[in-house]
């Protein structure tokens, strides 16, 4: 952890303002953030941590929303908790998977830059509080794709 605050931009009405963020806490400023402006640094922390795939809403050039997919059940996983598929896209939209490229690129410039670094002080707190199943995925020495375990 780092020994300060974590310093983030999202979207305030029609502009943009700087939270600052506790590392790992899971509170409104925290939810906000990783919805209106970071939601893609958080899911693609998470991917690296655990190499689920990332995915969005199908809105264009930049989803509207941006988490990850657990393999095991197909459920949806954000700082908001986990949600069920239906009820993700009867919120956000049609879940589409991204190419990763494409979501570290910023959509094509067409969003602000992930910061991964910041956002991955809420991988674990994240699974913990919805998904504590998975944490032995944080835990274990090996990164799972698809069917098979290469060690990391």
């Amino acid at each position: 952890m780092p020994t300060g605050n974590v310093y983030l931009n999202a979207n305030l009405g029609w502009s943009d303002a700087e939270f600052e963020l506790t590392p790992g806490i899971i509170g409104p400023k925290a939810r906000h953030v990783f919805v209106s402006g970071h939601c893609h640094s958080l899911a693609l922390a998470i991917h690296e941590a655990t190499g689920w795939d990332v995915i969005g809403d199908n809105w264009r050039p930049c989803p509207g929303h941006v988490a990850v997919r657990i393999p095991d059940d197909g459920s949806i996983l954000d700082i908001q908790g986990k949600h069920d598929p239906d009820t993700w896209e009867n919120h956000w939209g049609t879940i589409t998977d991204l190419e990763l490229d494409v979501v570290y690129d910023a959509f094509d410039g067409d969003y602000r830059e992930p910061d991964v670094d910041a956002a991955s002080y809420w991988v674990r707190p994240v699974i913990e509080a919805y998904a504590p199943e998975y944490l032995y995925v944080l835990d274990s020495p090996f990164v799972v794709v698809g069917s098979l375990e290469v060690s990391a």
